[in-house]
């Protein structure tokens, strides 16, 4: 060791040269300052420094994601949840280490000294492995074995277009110039390790995009998972036969000691993980002691690892492990927000600090390999284009799958990095490769997010309605479940809705809606097929899908049900509500509120999730949307509601359904189908006609439609003694609520379309204290009553002609909550007077 200076009694360390890293040597002295007051520099102790980079690093990164923002780069909440974005976090790196801030030998010494840069090593070494065990668990292996012909032929078109493409620019480089033996051993390396995708980086960028369960993203999912094992075995197995540290061991000792510590790995330390895991009961959270055991065999297996030189033996067992819960949720639940949130940040950051772009200067060679890296990466992208073509996929999602298969992340950054430190990759390869991590996915990510978009396809010209069903057609619609609480309203509602001979036929698909937790692969998939394959990982309503077998069998062949099961992430939720409404042909989704209600009519629970998947439904629906709100007296019993068990038997309960029509599209459509649900025997339907003097709609054909769908409502309702019209002649919103005062002792449900001009004196004042905008204004004032009959709000299919013309901008703006304890006039006030219903 040469030693650069001697041991200074004022200088709390020294260093010294080992191989490419420094040497610390310091005195056995105190961790933490004694404070400034006793006369301490708090900068000359090592827990101070270390917190103060922590924060530069994590303000620094956020920094730099701020000012990339217009350029549409990564979402600095989405990177927490998912361990990726690092792109931001490698440029505080390259800001912070070799390049920049370390020609300031005062500033550098002060804020990142040596020995506190060792400590920060550690303990992004540690996060590094934390994140590979929990990406590790939440990959279904098994998916490997189902990725189909599609997905295989196109990651290996990939991966061959990549090599082929590279290796020859690589030939015709040495024909051209010489290269020196660095160069010429890590270029190799680096064609072929750029020709890999792998799918923890992938997963995790199609989880940021939002598009995880959407057509191209299942497939690039699947296609980068399906070449997943090569790239393993590559960086795995790679360093033995590759490094030429002059003190490695002999190969055939090498492979021994790796093939024993696999062996110990699986047949040992997996079996004892997963006797922790089975003492979980089913559905029930781990102990916190089952936990930290599960915590202790991971760091002796990295200990392990780390010796042997295996960096990746984390994300191996855990990929051996089952995914979900109990284990997958808990480590999410656990650790992924500080290991994503602090210690991933402080990982990038080391990495993009060994980064040293003056180590190209007097390189004129730099643009010949940076040449040969790029066109590897074209051919990639090529190759994933033309076989997608190939399998039937267009060219508008073939190019953004494209560009999906080149993202980089953190496996190539932590190879990458471990290839420097075996000397594999000079200083100029290792800057190089890094600095192409930043370009090519921070590139390809907004174009990605620019190319595709999943609702496209739900854009459909011809609109599916109800309307268009008319009293006897076939109606389809799709029924969602978020939780059992809901199930009593759903059947009230599908019992008036079927015709039982009456009408035409129903077609009722139920999705089981599941929040992806603990697993990176989302699922949309037949609930008998899921069950068969997902074990016990996902708690279903077994209930429910008992109910709506009955229900099926009770309708004497008019009513066909099936059921199906989503699991994947809340904020791409609606894509997989809206795919399966669009493949389905529905007419109408019924989503439920996102409050519940008690017995006592008080708020129980309100959930923002399920309201944010609502909204976007509601935006993107290929179809009719029905909000149903429960506020009814539901059977508590758990089971099915009364008026479905009672019809069963006899047609003697009588169903009241009051309609109040203003006019405007979303009205006719729920004007239809509440003139559909008066079929039914049970059902008593009453419609009130809200007329406002003097009011002219935007569109002058507006209220010639009304007045079209109204006269021909009368003339099917003829003869009908169950179907009651009244014509009521309102100036503002009290007159409209005294208008449902009036019925409101004996309504049931009321059907209510959700939007109506903000001009509209029927509404007028009522949308002054709406706390929910996405049901409209007459639905909140009804939802915010003391009311107790269940609230069904329609909405017609959004046109796409709405999100350009401004006279229906309210549609797509977003939604804004009014909060209750607002100052309101005295006239929405004595609204509210009004609307204190007192149920009889």
């Amino acid at each position: 060791m040469e030693m650069h200076h001697q041991l200074n009694p004022k200088v709390w360390w020294t260093m010294g040269r080992v191989f490419k890293d420094k040497l610390i040597c310091q005195y056995q002295r105190s961790g933490t300052s004694s404070g400034v007051w006793y006369g301490d520099n708090p900068l000359n102790y090592p827990t101070a420094v270390i917190l103060l980079e922590i924060s530069i690093i994590v303000m620094l990164s956020r920094g730099i994601y701020f000012i990339l923002q217009p350029l549409r780069q990564m979402l600095w909440e989405e990177d927490v949840e998912s361990g990726h974005g690092s792109e931001s976090m490698l440029q505080a790196g390259l800001l912070l280490g070799r390049t920049f801030l370390i020609q300031n030998h005062q500033l550098i010494t002060t804020l990142f000294p040596p020995p506190a840069r060792y400590i920060l090593k550690t303990i992004a070494g540690f996060g590094f492995m934390l994140q590979m065990f929990i990406s590790g668990v939440m990959i279904d292996i098994s998916a490997i074995r189902k990725a189909g012909a599609k997905s295989i032929l196109i990651a290996l078109s990939g991966l061959i277009f990549s090599l082929s493409l590279g290796a020859l620019a690589f030939l015709l480089v040495r024909q051209m110039i010489e290269l020196d033996q660095s160069l010429y051993t890590g270029i190799r390396i680096l064609i072929v390790f750029n020709s890999l995708t792998f799918f923890m980086v992938t997963s995790g960028y199609l989880h940021e995009l939002k598009i995880t369960n959407s057509e191209i993203g299942r497939l690039a999912a699947s296609s980068s998972l399906a070449i997943d094992i090569f790239g393993l075995l590559t960086t795995t197995f790679g360093l033995i036969w590759l490094s030429p540290l002059p003190n490695s061991p002999p190969k055939w000792i090498s492979t021994i000691s790796i093939s024993m510590f696999y062996f110990t790995l699986f047949c040992v330390f997996r079996p004892l993980v997963l006797f922790i895991v089975r003492k979980t009961p089913e559905g029930m959270p781990m102990k916190q002691s089952h936990f930290l055991s599960v915590l202790v065999i991971i760091m002796f297996a990295w200990h392990w690892s780390e010796r042997i030189g295996q960096r990746f033996a984390a994300f191996l067992l855990g990929l051996s492990l089952p995914h979900g819960p109990p284990l997958g949720s808990a480590l999410v639940q656990k650790l992924q927000l500080f290991t994503s949130g602090i210690l991933l940040p402080l990982f990038y950051t080391m990495a993009g600090w060994r980064m040293n772009l003056n180590s190209w200067k007097d390189t004129p060679s730099v643009w010949i390999v940076e040449l040969i890296i790029v066109l590897g990466q074209f051919g990639k992208f090529m190759g994933t284009i033309v076989s997608s073509m190939a399998v039937g996929v267009s060219l508008e999602d073939a190019l953004p799958l494209g560009f999906i298969m080149t993202f980089k992340g953190i496996m190539e950054i932590a190879t990458f990095s471990v290839w420097f430190d075996q000397t594999l990759l000079d200083d100029r390869l290792f800057t190089l490769a890094m600095v192409n991590i930043i370009i090519f996915t921070g590139l390809a990510y907004p174009l990605v997010q620019w190319l595709y978009d999943p609702s496209d396809k739900y854009n459909t010209v011809r609109k599916r309605k109800v309307m268009g069903l008319g009293e006897h057609g076939d109606f389809q619609l799709l029924v969602c479940i978020h939780n059992e609480d809901s199930i009593p309203a759903i059947f009230d509602f599908l019992e008036v809705s079927r015709s039982n001979g009456v009408g035409g036929s129903m077609a009722v698909f139920v999705l089981q809606l599941i929040q992806l937790s603990g697993s990176a692969i989302p699922v949309l998939a037949p609930l008998h097929q899921y069950k068969n394959t997902a074990g016990n990982n996902f708690a279903l309503y077994e209930h429910a899908q008992k109910a709506f077998e009955k229900f099926e069998q009770e309708s004497n062949g008019y009513t066909r049900v099936q059921q199906f099961v989503s699991v994947t992430p809340y904020k791409t939720m609606h894509d997989d509500i809206c795919a399966l409404a669009h493949d389905k042909r529905t007419s109408l989704i019924v989503v439920p509120f996102h409050k519940k209600w008690g017995v006592d009519g008080q708020v129980e629970s309100s959930n923002q999730q399920i309201r944010s998947i609502n909204r976007r439904v509601l935006r993107k629906s290929p179809c009719s949307v029905a909000i149903l709100i429960d506020r009814g007296a539901a059977d508590q019993s758990g089971g099915i509601s009364s008026l479905h068990n009672n019809t069963s038997k006899s047609n003697t309960l009588t169903y009241h359904i009051v309609m109040p029509f203003i006019g405007g599209t979303d009205d006719h459509e729920a004007l239809a189908l509440a003139r559909r649900m008066a079929e039914h025997p049970s059902v008593r339907l009453t419609v009130i006609w809200l007329k406002a003097d003097e009011f002219e709609p935007r569109a002058a054909q507006d209220i010639q439609e009304d007045l079209r769908v109204m006269t021909d409502f009368h003339m099917r309702s003829k003869g009908h003694d169950r179907i009651t019209v009244r014509e009521v002649v309102v100036q503002d919103g009290i007159g409209t609520t005294k208008a449902l005062l009036s019925v409101q002792n004996v309504a049931d449900l009321v059907v209510v379309g959700r939007y109506h001009e903000a001009e509209c004196p029927a509404i007028q004042g009522l949308a002054d204290w709406n706390e929910s905008p996405e049901i409209g204004a007459l639905a909140d004032t009804l939802v915010t009553s003391d009311a107790r009959f269940s609230i069904l709000v329609v909405q017609q299919q959004p046109r796409i002609d709405w999100k350009l013309n401004t006279s229906r901008q309210s549609r797509d703006d977003e939604f804004v909550s009014v909060s209750l304890d607002s100052p309101r006039s005295s006239f929405t006030s004595s609204i509210r007077s009004h609307m204190s219903f007192d149920r009889k």
